[in-house]
């Protein structure tokens, strides 16, 4: 049985789409959160991402308290293979949680912890995500 001219040319049309994509390599981002701290006065939050993995890539850090607004951000912050990059939030808010969106490197690779500091930057307290 023959193959028609136009049905032959179907499977190599897949082909190319396939290695078109796949050469395009594959975009990582993603988002994490941390669980909530409370705080005292004087005390402060800090959000810090390290870069794990093989690539550099961009974080946009926030952190956030009560009902969810944004307390402190640091958007596009650049994250070098091996670095890390932070926000504050020195805003009297008892309650905070970090949020990071990551792109450039797949999240399995990317630290966060939202540490809980005095007013001498010492930590207090400090949890992870993810």
């Amino acid at each position: 049985m023959k193959r028609t001219e136009q049905s032959a040319r179907w499977p190599r049309s897949v082909a190319a789409a396939l290695a078109m994509v796949f050469a395009a390599g594959t975009a990582h981002a993603g988002t994490a959160l941390t669980p909530s701290l409370w705080r005292g006065a004087g005390d402060n939050f800090n959000c810090r991402v390290l870069n794990a993995g093989a690539a550099d890539a961009t974080a946009t850090i926030e952190i956030r308290g009560q009902n969810g607004i944004v307390r402190a951000s640091h958007p596009d912050a650049p994250l070098p293979i091996g670095m890390t990059s932070s926000a504050t939030d020195l805003t009297p808010d008892i309650e905070g949680f970090c949020r990071v969106e990551v792109s450039g490197v797949i999240m399995s690779k990317v630290r966060v912890v939202l540490c809980l500091r005095d007013a001498e930057n010492t930590p207090l307290a400090c949890v992870t995500a993810p």
